[in-house]
């Protein structure tokens, strides 16, 4: 005789560890972030939008944590025209620890950013920083320098 999925042992450790899940889960979308958190990245962003004429897209660890993909979306051509200087060299400080990292220059690729000769308004543009001995982690703030372009404490993801 087949027994039904209520009787079998053990049904009732997987029905009870769902539930207890969805609880925690359910519970975890009611927590706020700090309104100062939110104030903050909001000035930030603004700032980035009205005096550079980009929005970052995302700051994220690549190719296993060797690498930092730093990504960020043109708002206005002219004022983010700084970023895209092939001769500018992008550096990326480690706040903790004051490690600063570079974009790599590989024999065959050329330097692991992109640039353009003529930016496009809503497009993504992209760069690599390497990160040798893995000093960068998620959570871990950084702080983004190409020519005069300044960023600070952005949050690796």
């Amino acid at each position: 005789m087949k027994q039904n999925a209520k009787h079998r042992p053990g049904t009732w450790r997987l029905r009870t560890g769902l539930i207890l899940l969805g609880l925690v889960l359910a519970n975890s979308a009611w927590v706020q972030a700090d309104p100062a958190d939110a104030c903050c990245a909001t000035q930030k962003t603004e700032t980035l939008a009205t005096k550079w004429g980009i929005e970052v897209s995302s700051l994220r660890i690549s190719a296993q944590g060797y690498m930092i993909d730093f990504r960020y979306k043109v708002l206005d051509p002219v004022k983010a025209a700084a970023l895209n200087n092939p001769k500018t060299k992008p550096i990326l400080t480690d706040e903790a620890t004051g490690t600063k990292l570079g974009v790599p220059n590989t024999p065959k690729a050329g330097p692991l950013r992109q640039t353009a000769e003529q930016l496009e308004t809503g497009r993504i543009y992209w760069m690599l920083f390497g990160n040798p001995g893995k000093v960068i982690e998620r959570g871990s703030k950084i702080t983004i320098q190409i020519g005069d372009f300044r960023v600070e404490h952005l949050e690796v993801q």
